[in-house]
């Protein structure tokens, strides 16, 4: 049996802090039948943000990467099955796919530095370990896998019918490296909507 987890995180310092937390899980949990848990943790914003997404207490290191997905997933995709399931990777990997759409595509793309506002689903490919000594096994792991995700478009989500670059807050050195990408766009193309056929609305 799986299960679901929800993370909810706020700024503690704020006025009422634990009181819209406990709305919010009031809420989320109305109707729901199953036997649930609530975990309740606070604790410094930098520690916050170097705990390991499995909440075990350790401090981890970590990569990251991602895409917005416009529309369907195109055939290319399931190569991520093989890095999920390959019995020669010992590490931790992450696939997170956030829902878009709906509000989130109602603003106008030049409203906000968010210019994405035509997508159905955000992606972050991700893994983390604790050893520095790993650094160069998992972060190459990750790295070839996006390169191989993105190979029709230089090893990048440039835009295009099934990608509308990455999401600024997952800040990535490798597209500002030709050896990663091979696009021939821009390290910030794919944060801040430049691709093709956005050109002209930033110039």
């Amino acid at each position: 049996m799986g299960r679901i987890t929800l993370a909810a995180q706020l700024d503690g310092a704020e006025p009422g802090a634990r009181r819209r937390l406990e709305e919010y899980i009031t809420a989320v949990g109305a109707g729901v039948r199953t036997q649930c848990r609530v975990t309740r943790t606070t604790m410094p914003w930098l520690r916050a943000t170097q705990r390991d997404v499995e909440n075990r207490g350790q401090v981890t290191r970590s990569k990251s990467k991602g895409a917005y997905l416009p529309g369907r997933i195109p055939p290319r995709r399931p190569r991520l099955f093989r890095y999920l399931s390959d019995p020669g990777y010992d590490g931790h990997s992450t696939v997170v796919l956030f829902s878009y759409g709906r509000q989130v595509n109602a603003v106008d793309p030049a409203a906000t530095v968010v210019a994405q506002r035509d997508s159905v689903l955000k992606s972050c490919l991700g893994t983390y370990w604790t050893d520095p000594e790993d650094d160069e096994c998992h972060i190459r792991r990750l790295r070839e896998l996006y390169r191989e995700l993105y190979a029709e478009t230089g090893g990048v989500p440039v835009s295009d019918a099934h990608t509308d670059g990455s999401y600024i807050n997952y800040p990535d050195v490798d597209l500002a490296d030709a050896r990663w990408n091979t696009s021939g766009v821009p390290w910030h193309a794919p944060y801040f909507g430049l691709g093709e056929h956005r050109y002209s609305r930033w110039r």
